[in-house]
């Protein structure tokens, strides 16, 4: 509220009125009076900023000049996860379209890779499996709040009641997406700590360093072709020991990792003879076979 504050001449009794800056205290008031759904956008961005950049540490902490783009793309997205969070606290436009395009191209290119559903399915990891649990269904809150402030960016959003209040739409849409991630990350904890016991002895495969490159020296997977038998060493795991994601994925839909960043392991038992091929989904070009025989 601005204040009046009177100022007498000392000539000939007259006054003057001048309006006062804005007090301290009436900023703060103004910021508390943010609409909910402002405050669940910043903080949605900012906890898939944060989520993103917890789940490719390990791959950050390898980070070199010959890395894979899609780690630099990656760390674009967290960066602007946070200029749309600061601009759409400021209620700016540019800061709602930021946060509608990051949010809607993360979705859409996590699809595009047809690898998180499969993640979402094997919890081997559980560091990847609950980003992979959880920053999706915020952004997609982000995406649907962003989309609402931006269509009503002329009118006072303070007086919208379903985006200014958080006993409202926004309110139950948020409560609704944070038990569905609860539900998530206590499901995916409970498929992890009840996984099966691996069959007989593991046989080891690397998703060697520098794999990402079509033409690594090092190849792709070490070995890249390997035989096992049923009730011997049928169990095969593999480590992500590049410095990026890949994944392990069936060549006839068998089986699939979903996403392993640096140092992420998966296994899979086979249990009918046959050859298996595989391939990474983000990197086509990586191949390797599996030969499974009866045991004589």
């Amino acid at each position: 509220m601005i204040e009046i504050i009177p100022i007498h001449s000392g000539t000939n009794g007259s006054s003057s009125e001048v309006a006062s800056p804005p007090s301290i205290d009436a900023k703060r008031k103004a910021t508390s009076r943010r609409p909910f759904a402002i405050w669940a956008i910043t903080l949605g961005l900012v906890f898939a900023g944060l989520d993103l950049l917890i789940g490719i540490s390990s791959d950050l902490t390898k980070l070199s000049s010959s890395s894979d783009p899609l780690i630099y793309v990656m760390v674009l997205f967290i960066i602007l996860c946070f200029v749309g969070a600061f601009g759409t606290f400021t209620q700016k436009m540019w800061g709602y379209v930021i946060s509608i395009l990051v949010s809607l191209g993360f979705i859409v290119g996590a699809n595009g890779l047809n690898a998180w559903i499969p993640t979402l399915l094997n919890p081997h990891d559980y560091n990847t499996f609950i980003v992979a649990v959880t920053i999706v269904p915020v952004l997609v809150l982000v995406a649907a709040l962003s989309i609402l402030c931006l269509v009503n960016r002329k009118k006072d959003l303070s007086q919208i009641k379903y985006l200014a209040r958080a006993r409202s739409f926004s309110g139950a849409f948020t409560v609704a997406i944070a038990i569905l991630m609860l539900a998530g990350a206590i499901s995916g904890a409970s498929i992890a700590a009840s996984a099966s016991s691996t069959a007989g002895t593991p046989v080891s495969v690397a998703i060697v360093t520098g794999a990402f490159n079509p033409t690594n020296a090092g190849g792709h997977f070490a070995s890249a072709n390997i035989t096992v038998v049923i009730g011997v060493n049928n169990t095969v795991v593999w480590t992500n020991d590049d410095y990026t994601i890949h994944t392990v994925t069936s060549d006839q839909g068998i089986f699939d990792s979903g996403l392993l960043n640096n140092g992420n392991t998966w296994s899979y038992t086979f249990s009918s003879p046959g050859i298996y091929g595989y391939h990474c989904v983000i990197h086509p070009f990586m191949k390797g076979t599996v030969v499974v025989e009866a045991k004589s």
